[in-house]
């Protein structure tokens, strides 16, 4: 075994040195909750426009003004004047723009979920790689295993003088075509554990999934479908995103309505000190013109991307759903404990010499084929109820 072989096949050794390793996919995606850099900015950002948002309904700061005159004389009327300025919009507004800010903090928070949602499937998905790859990893040692047995006894053949080149030389390329399997299997585990590392912060995993999880039984998929419309976060999202759009838009009307301003005024002359009340109004002639327009025109974008995400998600439901079904079905024409079995009692006929060599190979790569495609079928449905379940993450 070659210096470059034995480098890659310690370097996820390295990597999850001194690590406790956890049976479940669960327990590295609650690590990787907590560590990821992304979830915890998406946490940061929406705790900040929250603040955001709950300040967003008060009333403008006031204004002070003073005025002094620096002649004297009395002909000139006052003296000092003071004036106390504070604005405000038609009172039914804060109530509109309250009734606003509570549906964007929800959408908020919905648009946090969905950040997690994404990254915790991205994760969730390469831990079942992971596990794919090390039953893989597994099945190929065996294979190295049986082909340097072999490979050794040929060799000890040619020198008796029992076997011929060509058998040897079969021996020997089967042994090669095992080890660049494992080496190709090592330099993907390296690649997955070093992607789920980059997820976890850059941090070494202490929860590394070996096997999968108890796949969930799948309800029905009308009930599934309605599941996810209501709680999955892109679907959320959009929901809320339609109804601001709408409250938005009954906030504009309201907008409309005349803003005031009242002022008290203290004046004081060079004989007399007086105070009164000012009143102003501002009528929304020109600024505010085609805010209804542009806000209504905004609502009805919103409610077709609403109407699109749930049709999206339905429409990928269903197609994972069958996915799932057929998958399963395919797996179930397996049987895995036979595996070993036959493979144990092909090692037995060719101990007898029952078969040849290139027999005994070619019914074992038959059946590592037959694992392989087994495994891979285990992984894709996994997969599959992965992607229907990842409102639940």
């Amino acid at each position: 075994m070659n210096k470059t072989y034995i480098i890659l096949m310690a370097l996820p050794l390295m990597l999850f040195s001194g690590m406790a390793r956890s049976q479940t996919v669960k327990d590295a995606l609650a690590e990787i909750e907590k560590n990821n850099i992304a979830i915890r900015a998406a946490n940061s950002t929406k705790e900040a426009k929250l603040i955001e948002a709950r300040l967003g309904n008060r009333l403008p700061d006031p204004t002070v003004s003073y005025k002094k005159a620096f002649e004297k004389s009395p002909s000139t009327g006052r003296e000092q004047e003071i004036k106390v300025t504070q604005g405000f919009d038609f009172p039914s507004i804060y109530f509109q723009r309250r009734n606003v800010n509570n549906t964007q903090r929800e959408y908020l928070r919905a648009e946090y979920d969905e950040i997690r949602q994404q990254t915790l499937l991205e994760a969730q998905m390469l831990c079942l790689d992971l596990i794919l790859i090390e039953k893989e990893n597994t099945m190929l040692n065996m294979k190295m295993k049986n082909a340097a047995k072999i490979m050794e006894l040929y060799r000890l053949k040619m020198q008796e003088g029992s076997a011929t080149t060509i058998e040897l030389n079969k021996a020997e390329l089967e042994y090669l075509n095992a080890e660049s399997e494992l080496l190709v299997n090592s330099t993907q585990k390296e690649q997955t554990l070093r992607s789920l590392i980059t997820l976890n912060g850059g941090m070494a995993l202490t929860a590394a999934p070996t096997e999968y999880d108890n796949a969930e039984i799948l309800p029905p998929l009308s009930e599934l479908s309605e599941e996810a419309i209501s709680s999955d976060a892109t679907s959320v999202k959009s929901t809320l995103q339609e109804t601001v759009a709408k409250k938005e838009l009954r906030l504009e009307k309201h907008r409309m309505l005349p803003s005031f301003d009242i002022s008290y005024i203290r004046e004081k002359s060079f004989e007399t000190t007086s105070n009164a009340f000012e009143i102003g109004m501002s009528i929304p002639l020109w600024e505010k013109a085609g805010n209804v327009k542009r806000a209504k025109a905004a609502s009805l974008v919103n409610t077709l991307e609403r109407e699109d995400t749930h049709n999206k998600i339905v429409n990928d439901l269903a197609a994972n759903y069958n996915d799932a079904i057929r998958l399963k079905e395919a797996m179930q024409r397996f049987s895995p404990d036979m595996f070993e079995e036959s493979l144990n009692t092909l090692e037995k006929a060719f101990e007898h010499r029952e078969i040849s060599l290139i027999d005994f190979f070619n019914e074992c790569n038959n059946i590592y084929q037959s694992m392989q495609t087994y495994y891979r079928l285990e992984n894709s449905y996994h997969k599959s109820v992965a992607n229907l379940l990842k409102h639940r993450i």
